[in-house]
């Protein structure tokens, strides 16, 4: 079954320090498709070399909050490339261009009452 997909849905943030006095400008390709279509996700405008951790949000039907983050470092150009460049770690490691994504995990303070048993 192929699931619809709103990138834009999926609140995608940066948590960094950027000295250059300009935002990042985060773009993803396409902004809309299926689930199981790659998205080409970029972040510009960063210092080169710069410490990133991108996260990602999703807020599912029943109200649960799902999330992912990934630990990148941007190159000579200040530019994290995520169909490319390799997460040096979070929710996933190497390269991963769906890694956002797919390592997403129910948010340690989504329900409190929910337990998992093995």
């Amino acid at each position: 079954m192929d699931i619809p997909m709103d990138i834009c849905s999926l609140n995608l943030g940066i948590a960094m320090n950027n000295s250059l006095g300009v935002a990042p400008i985060i773009k993803a390709e396409p902004t809309r498709g299926l689930v199981d279509e790659p998205v080409k996700l970029e972040i510009a405008h960063l210092v080169p070399n710069q410490q990133v951790t991108l996260h990602s949000q999703l807020l599912s039907e029943d109200d649960d909050r799902w999330m992912a983050y990934a630990h990148y470092i941007s190159d000579s150009e200040g530019i994290i490339r995520v169909s490319q460049d390799e997460s040096l770690g979070g929710t996933y490691t190497g390269q991963e261009s769906m890694g956002l994504i797919w390592s997403m995990k129910l948010a340690p303070d989504n329900r409190q009452e929910m337990r998992y048993c093995l």
